[in-house]
């Protein structure tokens, strides 16, 4: 009778739910670990940055940014990729082609003017002319 109490205990102690079971692997783990929150994506959270970034400049409506935060995702994504494949997949041909694909889909995201105003933005100030432009004409 003892012994088959024992196998009967010795059996419920193997199938016991995880995480009950003091020599659980779960339980080797530390609080912080078992309480942290879960990783998010780093490519994912760029793409959230620069979303809230270009919404500021552009002043996209809430109903645009989704389609702009996935524009940038998936360019971000794609040269991720690219990058872990090893320098040599990392030509400028292959990049050119990502960032042709990245313009297509934000120009279906944006409207005209916004998409004017972003490729503006990529291109910076227009550099000033320091003894022309209106101010010169202007001083005479």
């Amino acid at each position: 009778m003892n012994r088959l109490l024992l196998i009967v205990a010795t059996l419920m102690l193997a199938v016991q739910q995880p995480g009950t079971a003091q020599s659980s692997p779960s339980r080797s783990r530390g609080y912080a670990e078992e309480r942290a929150q879960p990783r998010v994506d780093p490519v994912y959270q760029q793409a959230e940055s620069l979303t809230g970034y270009l919404a500021d400049l552009l002043r996209l409506p809430a109903r645009q940014q989704p389609a702009v935060r996935q524009c940038l995702w998936q360019y971000l994504a794609q040269v991720d990729a690219l990058e872990a494949q090893g320098p040599e997949a990392l030509t400028e041909e292959a990049l050119q082609e990502l960032v042709r694909r990245y313009h297509a889909a934000l120009q279906r995201a944006l409207t005209p003017g916004q998409y004017l105003s972003f490729l503006e933005l990529q291109l910076g100030p227009p550099a000033a002319a320091p003894f022309g432009g209106w101010l010169a004409a202007s001083g005479e």
